[in-house]
């Protein structure tokens, strides 16, 4: 286009060969073309492409302006570039901008317009010239898009160029992958993968070649010094692969890693505490077993004894002696049993994706306690409870302890109160245990679910760890527990089960 187009003889007025000629090719220009009136930018001349484009016939957009079919933000938009090109005579290039089509929604235009002028040189007409870039725009959008994805990814991602030979130049880095690399993104473009991290060189270049070479994508875990903490090592799962150029024969290397250092020290952690785990599973196997015997034979002597002595009067304190003898050995049997259920929980589990019906399990542990219900004249009251999924031996003996605990624990002179209530947060069973004993006291609560602590331990029975093994069985099934007590008013036991 020249800066300042003068009007064409016949145009308008009668058609000759040249003037028909030329509405011919603007007809079949594929880009919209049109003319409008410098005066009032009326549109005086319209091409088929714009017809298309817009979806307005031409007889309809002649003799109108840009406010009979446009948004006001986009009339007063082209009508201000109109009036540029005016004030400042030559091609005013506008490299993009929007329109709204009557059937096409919005488009986007690459606008190119003119002044037209008369023989005098005074403005008489506007030429436009439009082009419709919508789809490079949504493609540049969309890399965009997938530029600012790539950069900001969770995940480590790299582009190397392979220039032969073993050597690997960084072409694109997002900003995870330099983190990794302890280093800047600056830093790694134009710089070789021996230069970036020389000491995870020797480790990825042997990787990076077979990929090279078979064009066969490898996923993988990798190992090596961390090129932040040299002195520790890191581990990395890595997938790369081989990516040729479409317009040439350059060849690269792209890369997706993730840090899973954390995720390997965590399972080394996991491995040692199972095996610390199990091992103190098989001591007290051991050890009960051992212990067993000589326990057993104490509670033996003390028997013997009664019988050498049997119709004849003990000298002394003896009698007391062999009674002590006798309740030791009881308790230390006692003591050997409560540690061999609290190995078995992990050992010897049953199936926890059951069903389990808590409210049958509630009615067990009752009927067991019957007598003492009776005796007591405990008041026991409950609510359906939740099913759940989980092993119902193991569950069943969470209940009878807690349940055996609350009628135990009671306050002299009061009746026993129990309450059983339950619900759900959607995810697991929230169940709790009341009751208005004597309560436990805040120095207690610390150690309550820890091995050999009894409640209350002057005047108290058992063998200190109930409350152990309800902790492990709920902890088994990924539940947790807790309590709330105060002294001569109650405690109140709650602990979560997951749901079925």
């Amino acid at each position: 286009m020249d800066q300042n187009t003068r009007l064409p003889m016949g145009v308008p007025g009668e058609a000759d060969d040249d003037t028909s000629l030329l509405r011919l090719i603007v007809e079949h220009i594929p880009n919209m073309i049109f003319v409008k009136e410098a005066a009032n930018l009326t549109f005086v001349l319209f091409n088929r492409a714009g017809e298309d484009l817009l979806g307005y016939p031409r007889a309809e957009m002649l003799g109108k302006n840009d406010y009979d079919f446009f948004p006001t933000d986009q009339a007063d938009f082209f009508t201000d570039k109109d009036r540029n090109v005016f004030e400042a005579p030559g091609v005013l290039d506008i490299p993009r901008e929007p329109i709204e089509t009557r059937d096409q929604g919005r488009r986007w235009l690459h606008t190119k317009k003119v002044p037209i002028v008369d023989a005098d040189g005074d403005p008489a007409y506007l030429l436009g010239i439009s082009e419709d870039i919508t789809e490079f725009v949504e493609t540049e959008d969309r890399l965009r898009i997938y530029e600012q994805f790539l950069r900001e990814a969770p995940i480590g991602l790299c582009l190397y160029e392979y220039e032969g030979d073993g050597v690997y130049r960084c072409h694109a880095i997002n900003r995870m992958m330099a983190a990794i690399n302890g280093r800047s993104v600056d830093e790694h473009l134009g710089a070789t993968l021996s230069e970036i991290v020389p000491q995870m060189a020797p480790t990825l270049q042997p990787i990076w070649d077979r990929v090279m070479e078979s064009g066969d994508t490898r996923h993988g875990e990798v190992s090596a010094p961390d090129p932040r903490r040299p002195d520790e090592e890191a581990w990395w799962l890595t997938s790369y692969c081989r990516l040729r150029a479409t317009n040439s024969a350059r060849q690269f290397i792209g890369g997706a890693v993730q840090d899973i250092t954390a995720l390997k020290r965590a399972e080394s952690n996991l491995r040692q505490a199972l095996a610390e785990n199990r091992d103190l599973t098989e001591f007290a196997y051991m050890a009960s077993h051992d212990l067993k015997t000589p326990i057993r034979n104490v509670g033996h002597i003390a028997e013997l004894i009664r019988e050498e002595f049997a119709g004849r009067e003990l000298p002394g304190d003896v009698p007391l002696y062999l009674e002590e003898l006798e309740a030791n050995a009881r308790r230390g049997q006692a003591m050997i049993d409560g540690l061999l259920r609290l190995a078995r929980v992990q050992t010897e589990g049953g199936d926890m994706t059951r069903q389990v019906d808590t409210d049958a399990l509630v009615a067990g542990a009752l009927r067991s306690l019957a007598g003492e219900i009776e005796a007591t004249g405990a008041v026991i009251e409950r609510e359906p409870l939740p099913r759940v999924a989980g092993d119902a031996a193991q569950l069943g003996q969470v209940f009878a302890n807690l349940l055996a605990n609350a009628l135990k624990y009671r306050r002299p002179g009061v009746t026993p109160h129990i309450d059983v209530r339950g619900g759900s947060d959607g995810t697991y069973a929230v169940i709790s245990i009341s009751d208005n004993g004597i309560g436990i006291p805040h120095h207690q609560k610390d150690r309550l679910f820890t091995m050999f602590t009894r409640l209350h331990a002057a005047g108290s029975d058992g063998e200190g760890i109930g409350l152990a093994l309800v902790r492990r069985i709920v902890e088994r099934h990924g539940g947790t527990i807790s309590v709330q007590s105060q002294p001569d008013i109650g405690s109140t036991f709650t602990f979560s089960l997951p749901l079925l």
